[in-house]
């Protein structure tokens, strides 16, 4: 009996920590650092679990927190992924609006000048900024 209500309370704990893992991978998604903190913290709580309940309950919920484990990485990889291949194309846009601007720049037909500045052309005579 006293057994039971153990792995009772184990199993609902496991299912709650379940949760809670699930939970935080939403909201946490575009902190990366996070996500590994996370995970490494996750990995030693299914060790520590691990080693409780081996002594006295099922092995089952240390199982389903591997698999929990797995998943949750797999879902972080895939976000992680997912955020690279925007940053990269990001990064491709930045670069391909900057040289657009830069051509833009050099099409202009005449340099920016302040005023009362002047210049000489090739004939000698100068030309005066109003």
């Amino acid at each position: 009996m006293k057994a039971t209500i153990v792995t009772t309370a184990a199993a609902a704990a496991a299912d709650e920590f379940i949760s809670q893992c699930a939970r935080v991978i939403r909201v946490q998604t575009q902190q990366r650092y996070f996500l590994s903190a996370f995970l490494s913290l996750l990995v030693r709580n299914i060790y520590a679990t691990r080693a409780k309940l081996a002594r006295s309950l099922a092995r089952s919920w240390v199982n389903t927190l591997e698999c929990a484990a797995v998943r949750l990485s797999m879902q972080i990889k895939a976000i992680t992924l997912s955020r690279e291949v925007g940053a990269g194309w990001s990064k491709e846009l930045k670069r391909a609006r900057s040289t657009e601007a830069e051509a833009r720049l050099s099409r202009r037909k005449r340099p920016f000048r302040r005023k009362g500045e002047t210049e000489q052309d090739g004939n000698g005579s100068v030309d005066r900024w109003k």
